[in-house]
């Protein structure tokens, strides 16, 4: 379990270190529009966020 929990963290630092390395002014941009949203917003993007990537660890384990 402890493996798969260093290969998802490991997993998201490549992933996000890949989209800053390629794209920095983007995500810049983009920093920027997030941090006009009100809170609630932020809140709920974050929790749909969250919720499907628990759907797809769910997914990806019972191989569906």
């Amino acid at each position: 379990m402890l493996q798969d929990l260093l290969t998802g963290v490991g997993l998201v630092f490549f992933i996000e270190g890949i989209v800053y390395a390629l794209a920095p002014q983007t995500v810049q941009k983009y920093m920027k529009r997030v941090a006009k949203w009100h809170p609630f917003t932020l809140r709920r993007a974050g929790f749909y966020a969250a919720l499907f990537g628990l759907m797809l660890v769910w997914a990806a384990r019972n191989q569906l």
